[in-house]
């Protein structure tokens, strides 16, 4: 089981490196994110329990704008992408999510 916010911790170190432009947004995206997803009752700290319906639920119960809902959604696509080439998980659960 890879830890949600180990994942995270790592690929902002990366992308602090790679791109710089992006890193404070989807730190600000993911860490929040993380609080509430820990926060929720029975919830695994693993990685691959973060699903595109997970995003949903939490942009439902902050009351994220379907902008920054988007950009969430992008954010997670990336990390996945990342994590994907480090062979911490076995697929990209929001890659059919962002092509259309």
């Amino acid at each position: 089981m890879v830890d949600l916010e180990a994942i995270i911790d790592d690929y902002l170190h990366v992308i602090v490196r790679t791109r710089p432009w992006t890193k404070q947004r989807e730190e600000e995206l993911l860490l929040a994110f993380c609080e509430w997803f820990y926060e929720q009752p029975a919830a695994s700290h693993a990685i691959t329990a973060v699903l595109p319906a997970t995003t949903e639920q939490y942009a439902q119960a902050v009351g994220l704008e379907s902008a920054e809902h988007d950009e969430l959604n992008t954010a997670f696509y990336t990390l996945f992408l990342w994590a994907e080439q480090q062979y911490a998980v076995p697929h990209n659960p929001f890659s059919a999510d962002l092509v259309a």
